[in-house]
């Protein structure tokens, strides 16, 4: 697979519906990383952005994330194609992140995002299959419908998009306070439900 060229002057690439575009990955189609680059492209780089904050390195993950998908596609068939595109490549960005800290011994805001979260699903033990993935995303899933609008938001840009309690106070208008206050009742809340699953 070649690296993505935002330059490539391929006409009509973002013309296909979703349902086409994984069509598309399922018949081996050589251009529809292309097609998924010029509709996704962009908002797959800020994914890996807000996880790696550097361009470089974040265009490596997202195309990393383009040849996931061509080779899990099939037998996978997502039906939400953007965000199985976006699980991959902040996939990709935070074994990169994880990689880079190793070797640096670094700790950044995205570093206590990530160990926040660690520290409870950790205790659920190693992950060993795809069916085992699939039950703790469902898990996580159920735990996210069942919470409220305010925590829904700081969960998925705390969790998700690794921004900082700064962003989001920004983005949020909600107060330092009441994030801090929504992070910590969320981790509670989480631990109590994967404990009730029988994750933990």
């Amino acid at each position: 697979m070649r690296n993505v060229d935002k330059a490539d002057n391929i006409s009509g690439m973002t013309g296909m519906t979703d349902p086409e575009l994984v069509r598309a990955f399922q018949q081996r189609d050589q251009e529809v990383i292309a097609r998924v680059d010029a509709r996704y492209g962009d908002y797959l780089l800020a994914v890996c952005m807000n996880v790696l904050g550097s361009r470089e390195d974040s265009e490596e993950c997202r195309n990393d994330a383009y040849m996931r998908a061509w080779n899990s596609i099939p037998p996978d068939e997502p039906d939400n194609l953007k965000a199985y595109l976006a699980a991959l490549a902040r996939a990709a960005a935070i074994d990169r992140y994880r990689h880079d800290r190793r070797q640096k011994r670094g700790g950044t805001e995205k570093a206590v995002s990530f160990d926040e979260l660690e520290g409870i699903v950790a205790e659920s033990g190693e992950v060993t299959d795809e069916v085992e993935a699939s039950e703790l995303a469902a898990a996580l899933n159920r735990f996210l419908s069942g919470i409220g609008t305010r925590e829904q938001i700081c969960f998925v840009r705390r969790y998700y998009f690794s921004e900082s309690v700064a962003q989001i106070v920004e983005k949020t208008g909600f107060s330092k306070s009441t994030v801090y206050e929504l992070l910590a009742g969320i981790r509670v809340k989480l631990q109590a439900a994967l404990k009730k699953e029988g994750f933990l």
